[in-house]
C-alpha cells in the first residue's frame, strides 16, 4: 500500500500566529473512542496511500481537495459548517539541516473523521525528508507496526507532491504534522503544507448503533482502517435478501488503490447466520466495476449486516443497498 499534500507563508510571524490558531481550535461533535492513530505511511498497507502528481498539482479533481484557508489561509476555517469539517493552508516554509529543526503543525481531529494532506517539497540539491503524524500525547501514529505519514523519498530541486488520506479511529484532540529534515544527505528544505477533513466521523461503528437500510434505498458513508460499520434489515418471511456493496476511493489516493471488505451476515443476537454449515458472508475488493453482493433467502426477523476491513488498504466511500 502507498501513503499521501502541504504551501506558502508570507513570513515566519504569519506561520506562528496560524499554528497558533490551530492549536487553539476545538471541535464540537467527538466520536466515541474507536479510532484515530493507526494508519500507515509509506509503503506499508494502512489506510494510508501515496499519491505522486506533477509540481504542485491537485490530483483531487472531484472536489474532495483541501480547501484553501481563505486567501493567505494562516489559520483553519470550517470548511463546511453543519458538519464542523475544518481546513487550513499552512503555508511554504524552509528547513535547515540544524539540530531540531524539525517543524511540529498541529491540527484538530475528531474520532472518525477523513483528513487528507498535501505537501509540495522541493530542496536545494538532494534530501531524504521525513512527514509523521504524531498523537495528542505527542506520539507517532502507527498502524500494524507501519509510521501513519508520508514517505517522501529523495528530495531534489524539481517540486515534488505527495498527499496523504487518512480515517482517524483513535480519540479526538490536537494531533501534528511533523516534518523533518536531517542527515545524512541533508540539503535545505522548502516544503508547502496544507489540510482538510473530507468526511465527518460516522455514527454505525457497533450492533447497537447500527444503521436501518430499507429495500430500494442506498445508505452511503465512508470506511478506512481498523474499524467496522453495522447496519440492520428488517425481512419478511423467505425474503431473498441481495445487499449489494460499492465504493470508490477518497480523492488523494493512487488511482490503483484498493481496500478488501468483509460482509458477514447476523442475526438478532449477533450470532453468524449459518447456511449449508456455513456462515452466510461475502468479500471482495472495492473499487472495482463490480459491486460486492450478499444474497441469502431469510426467514422473517431482524438482521445485522457487519461490514469490516481485512487488512490495511484505501479509505473508501461506500454505498450500500438491496
Amino acid at each position: 500500500m502507498k501513503p499521501h499534500a502541504l504551501t506558502s507563508l508570507p513570513s515566519l510571524a504569519a506561520l506562528v500566529a496560524a499554528l497558533s490558531t490551530a492549536a487553539l481550535l476545538t471541535n464540537a461533535a467527538c466520536g466515541s473512542s474507536a479510532s484515530a492513530p493507526a494508519v500507515d505511511a509509506g509503503g506499508s498497507a494502512a489506510d494510508a496511500a501515496l499519491a505522486e502528481t506533477g509540481p504542485g498539482a491537485d490530483s483531487g479533481a472531484d472536489g474532495a481537495t483541501p480547501a484553501d484557508a481563505g486567501g493567505d489561509g494562516a489559520s483553519p476555517t470550517d470548511a463546511a459548517a453543519d458538519s464542523g469539517l475544518v481546513s487550513a493552508d499552512l503555508g511554504t516554509f524552509g528547513l535547515d539541516c540544524s539540530p531540531g529543526s524539525a517543524r511540529e503543525l498541529p491540527f484538530p481531529v475528531r474520532q472518525g473523521e477523513v483528513f487528507r494532506f498535501d505537501t509540495t517539497w522541493s530542496a536545494a540539491t538532494e534530501a531524504v525528508p521525513s512527514m509523521t503524524i504524531l498523537d495528542p500525547a505527542g506520539r507517532e501514529i502507527s498502524v500494524r507496526g507501519n509510521p501513519l505519514g508520508i514517505e517522501v523519498g529523495l528530495v531534489g530541486t524539481t517540486p515534488k507532491s505527495l498527499s496523504l488520506v487518512h480515517e482517524f479511529s483513535t480519540p479526538s484532540g490536537s494531533y501534528k504534522i511533523r516534518i523533518e529534515n536531517a542527515p545524512p544527505g541533508c540539503s535545505p528544505l522548502t516544503v508547502s503544507a496544507k489540510y482538510a477533513a473530507v468526511a465527518a466521523p460516522m455514527t454505525n461503528l457497533s450492533q447497537a448503533s447500527a444503521q436501518a437500510v430499507t429495500k430500494g434505498v442506498l445508505v452511503n458513508g465512508h470506511i478506512g482502517c481498523d474499524t467496522q460499520r453495522w447496519f440492520k434489515v428488517v425481512a419478511t418471511a423467505n425474503e431473498p435478501l441481495a445487499l449489494s456493496l460499492s465504493g470508490t476511493a477518497v480523492a488523494g489516493q493512487p488511482a490503483d488503490f484498493t481496500a478488501t471488505l468483509v460482509m458477514d451476515l447476523l442475526d438478532a443476537t449477533g450470532q453468524p447466520v449459518i447456511e449449508s454449515g456455513n456462515p452466510v458472508d461475502a468479500i471482495g475488493e472495492l473499487p472495482a466495476p463490480a459491486p460486492v453482493v450478499l444474497r441469502h433467502t431469510a426467514a422473517a426477523g431482524t438482521y445485522f449486516l457487519r461490514l469490516t476491513p481485512q487488512g490495511c488498504g484505501a479509505v473508501l466511500n461506500y454505498s450500500l443497498g438491496y
